[in-house]
Formats: structure tokens, C-alpha cells, sequence
């Protein structure tokens, strides 16, 4: 049931991110989904394809595959393939590193799909993060045969302490072999990471990074920053699409507004968890009714504190990201990120580029 005076039913569902499993072949030390390779949760290629004719069905333009390592979930090709029969756009999130990956993404082949890896520095610095020593070669293999197959791959890059100083020199190296997207991740401290605190960066070095991104794009190397960076105050038009066109679909059939929600659960947040869950309710339901995501909207609407709103800079940064804020107080309200730079450190140079 729908309830046609809802104004949210406006908003159009325009991508969907299914977690096939939180089983992975690496231990990242800051992993969202805190997966390991004895990991038994995982969807049903059943529950997958119901997923994707629902989309289809709301003409939802791109579905994302994820995990865990997606690559481990035997049924990946299917639902690719029914994917692009579909007239939908695939995201594959990978690590590159499962023995098959290359051979599998020579065979999926189209104009219709992305591979995105992750990496977050050179070899050293990368098998500290995964836990696997190898696993930067691995990846770097499967990442240059993507790139002689003629995809154009993307790397996800999340800037902490162990990391964050060598963007510089790994994104001209990125550069050089081809790779021409790359993303700055925020640090989430949730899953593995929420007790990896020691990994997020202080707001000094948010600002150091910050200021090596500026370098690198006055040498045309563009860094992506998504809208949880926008603390950053990178993005002329910033946004957040939390709960707003895309969706989080766990392995145990939830649904979540954003990857930076995904281990905060209504009840948490003292809400119902009504049309949560897709179990025993469609897509296009739990879209529309969601008690969570109807809570989460409203917040990401409403939620900006008179600090924030009286500040020169909100235009630059919406007031930061609503995850963040109750990941680190276990509260939304009349506070501000807390990695802003502006309130917290006051330093000139983080807003300088923009006066």
C-alpha cells in the first residue's frame, strides 16, 4: 500500500547497490561490512533476480554489485547478464584479487559495465590495510588486464593515517597506467573500522589532504569526493543523495539510505522499521513507505544547525554528513560534522581556494 499523499513518492529510486555477501577473500582493516572469508550471509540468485526485475520495473538506471567480494558469489555472471538484458547498467566493486577475477571480467565485456577496484596505496601500505600480503599485486594485475580488455576502471581510495600522504604520488601512478577515476572515500568508522578510530585523519590532516588533491587537479589529476568529503569543501554544488535516488540492499534483505548508514539500524535511531526490509515487501514499497528512510530524509532536509546555517561556508558543505554526525554522538540533533575544518582547527588555508 502506497500513500498517495506522501510528497517523497517525487523522488525516483535511480540506483540500487546490492551486497551479495560479506564474504571476502581480505580482512581490510576499515571494512564497512566487517567481512571475512568464513562469512555464510549472502542473497539467494533467486532474491537477486527478484531484485532485479522490481528495478526494472521502476526503470531504475544502474545496479551496483558488492559485497564482501562480489566475485566470490558463484551466481555474479547471471545477474550480470540479466542485468544487460534488462537495459541496466552494472557497477562491480571489486578487489581484483580471486583467482577467475580477470577471466570473469574478460567475459562480461560491454559498454553497459563498470569495474571499480579498490586500492589505498602502494604495495606496502595496501597489504598493511587488507591484512593479505599479495593482494597489491594481485589487484594490480586484474586492474592493467581490465585495462588492455578496454574498460575504464575506477579505484576507490580511502585517505587514513596509514595511507592518506602518498595520494600524490599513487595518483600520478595511477595516471601513468591508464587509469584516469579516481575516488576519495571518507573514512566511515563503522563495521571493522569502529574499533579502528586510531585510522580516521584529525582535521589537520584532512586539510593536508585536502590541499593535495587541490595539487593534483592543478596538474589535471581530478580526485572525486563524495558528498560525505564534502566537508572538504571541494564541490561548487554540493549534494546528498542519502535515501533520495539510491539504496543499500544488505545481504539479509534490508534496506539502507547510504553506505555510511549501513550499521545504523532504525532501532537505533528510536524509529519503527516498517517497509524495512524486503522480505516481505517490494522494492517499490520499501522505497515509498520506509519508516527509516522517511526519517533519514527528513533529517538530511531539515537537520543543519543555525551554526551551520549562519556560516559562510555552508553552501560548500550542506553541514557535513548526517551519518558521521551520529556515528560520533549517537545523535542528529543541533550539531555540525565533526570533522568540520572550519569551527574546529579555524585554519585560513581550508577555505582560501574559494575566496
Amino acid at each position: 500500500m502506497i500513500n498517495s499523499d506522501n510528497s517523497h513518492l517525487l523522488r525516483k529510486l535511480k540506483e540500487i547497490k546490492i551486497e551479495l555477501s560479506h564474504k571476502c577473500n581480505l580482512r581490510c582493516v576499515h571494512c564497512s561490512s566487517d567481512a571475512t572469508d568464513s562469512e555464510v550471509t549472502e542473497l539467494s540468485f533467486e532474491q537477486v533476480k527478484r531484485i532485479l526485475y522490481e528495478a526494472s520495473h521502476l526503470s531504475i538506471q544502474t545496479v551496483s554489485f558488492s559485497g564482501g567480494e562480489p566475485l566470490l558469489w558463484p551466481e555474479l555472471g547471471n545477474a550480470v547478464n540479466l542485468c544487460l538484458e534488462l537495459g541496466i547498467r552494472v557497477r562491480i566493486y571489486t578487489n581484483g584479487t580471486t583467482n577467475e577475477a580477470s577471466s570473469f571480467l574478460n567475459n562480461i565485456q560491454s559498454k553497459n559495465i563498470s569495474v571499480i577496484f579498490s586500492l589505498h596505496g602502494f604495495e606496502d601500505t595496501h597489504d598493511r590495510i587488507t591484512a593479505v600480503p599479495g593482494s597489491f599485486q594481485k589487484t594490480l594485475t586484474t586492474l592493467r588486464d581490465t585495462l588492455d580488455f578496454g574498460f575504464h576502471p575506477e579505484i576507490h581510495f580511502v585517505p587514513m593515517q596509514l595511507n592518506y600522504n602518498e595520494i600524490i604520488d599513487f595518483a600520478f601512478y595511477l595516471n601513468s597506467i591508464g587509469v584516469k577515476q579516481i575516488s576519495a572515500l571518507r573514512f566511515v568508522p563503522h563495521g571493522r573500522g569502529k574499533c579502528m578510530n586510531r585510522l580516521a585523519l584529525s582535521n589537520s590532516q584532512h586539510v593536508q589532504f585536502r590541499n593535495f588533491l587541490l595539487f593534483l587537479k592543478q596538474r589535471n589529476i581530478h580526485i572525486r569526493t563524495g558528498s560525505p568529503f564534502n566537508i572538504l569543501l571541494l564541490n561548487d554544488q554540493p549534494t546528498c543523495t542519502t535515501g533520495t535516488d539510491k539504496l543499500i540492499i544488505s545481504p539479509d534483505f534490508r534496506i539502507y539510505p547510504c553506505d555510511a548508514f549501513k550499521q545504523i539500524q532504525p532501532q537505533d535511531l528510536n524509529i519503527t522499521d516498517n517497509f524495512s526490509s524486503l522480505v516481505n515487501h517490494s522494492l517499490q514499497d520499501c522505497w515509498n513507505n520506509s519508516s527509516y528512510l522517511n526519517f533519514v530524509r527528513k533529517l538530511s532536509a531539515e537537520n543543519s544547525p543555525q551554526e551551520c546555517l549562519s556560516c559562510a561556508k555552508y553552501s560548500l558543505c550542506r553541514s557535513g554528513c548526517l551519518a558521521q554526525k551520529f556515528l560520533f554522538s549517537n545523535r542528529f540533533d543541533d550539531q555540525k560534522d565533526p570533522g568540520c575544518l572550519l569551527s574546529t582547527i579555524g585554519v585560513p588555508h581550508a577555505v582560501n581556494h574559494f575566496e
